[in-house]
């Protein structure tokens, strides 16, 4: 399983999820799923890079480079710092206390061939559903919730 980010606590302190902090949540959510940031999340897992080399990665010209960073920025899954005062440098950023953590499991990316059909055919049965045209699924994002003390 390849772990594209972890991301920063919710806020909430109640016992009940808060409207923020499930705009929060969502936010990250779609932060996460845009298929281009999800090249750019997967490239940042392993080393930090430059907005030139994120631009030749993702195929995405500069203005919607910057606008695809601007959204992960907000979400809080990454962030910069310049290199000899001109590169932008990005990398994901890390939180001691995630509440939350994203997954995603690429199909080509799996030394094991199956092991992607097995998951879908757990999620298959977790959920009573047949995955509809489970065969040509490329990617599954997870998202994890964990439990916060402060909020019992």
């Amino acid at each position: 399983m390849i772990v594209v980010a972890k991301v920063r606590k919710i806020m909430a302190r109640k016992k009940k999820t808060s409207k923020s902090s499930r705009s929060y949540t969502d936010q990250l959510v779609k932060a996460a799923a845009h298929p281009t940031r999800q090249i750019i999340l997967k490239n940042l897992k392993s080393q930090e890079l430059s907005t030139v080399e994120l631009e030749e990665l993702t195929g995405e010209n500069r203005y919607n480079l910057y606008h695809h960073l601007a959204q992960l920025q907000d979400a809080g899954l990454v962030d910069f710092h310049m290199q000899e005062g001109r590169i932008k440098r990005y990398f994901l950023k890390k939180d001691t206390e995630t509440r939350e953590t994203f997954f995603q499991l690429d199909r080509d990316d799996l030394e094991e061939p199956d092991l992607f059909d097995r998951v879908l055919d757990t999620l298959s049965k977790a959920f009573g559903e047949t995955i509809p045209d489970a065969e040509e699924v490329q990617n599954i994002t997870f998202m994890l919730r964990y439990e916060d003390e402060r909020e019992k």
